[in-house]
């Protein structure tokens, strides 16, 4: 398992039930079979790491299928596993529309020092959906 465990109820009070939740049982970990674009960042001098996975339906318009693996806070997790899961039936222009608030907001509270978590998630997406369009290969998972 690749999360720091929330260890303490002062930690666990500054997480939202939905960010807990999705830190501990993220629904959308790992690759697709079919990888078409690929996004990665490093955060805090490479501690953190996240890499999402995108699956483009035959046409190349949506989303079929968006994974994520990570390293790292629970709330780049949690952010990681929202945004796999917001991606799902998207377009390449709905995706690059969004801001870090449309996964803040339904992520609710975290810590201080780990509000940048959606804002990395959403570039990452959005990374992963460009190369996906700009280069249509597949790659290998």
């Amino acid at each position: 398992h690749t999360s720091t465990p929330l260890s303490s109820v002062t930690d666990c009070g500054l997480y939202s039930p939905v960010a807990i939740l999705r830190s501990q049982a993220p629904r959308h970990r790992g690759v697709p079979a079919r990888v078409d674009g690929r996004g990665t960042a490093h955060h805090d001098q490479g501690a953190e790491w996240i890499e999402l996975t995108v699956r483009l339906d035959p046409a190349g318009r949506r989303v079929r299928e968006a994974r994520f693996r990570a390293v790292g806070s629970p709330a780049l997790i949690a952010a990681a596993d929202l945004a796999a899961e917001v991606a799902d039936g998207m377009t390449a222009r709905e995706l690059l529309a969004l801001r870090p608030r449309d996964l803040a907001e339904p992520l609710g509270e975290l810590p201080e020092v780990r509000r940048y978590a959606p804002a990395l998630a959403i570039q990452v997406l959005q990374d992963a959906v460009r190369d996906a369009v700009q280069h249509p290969r597949i790659h290998q998972a």
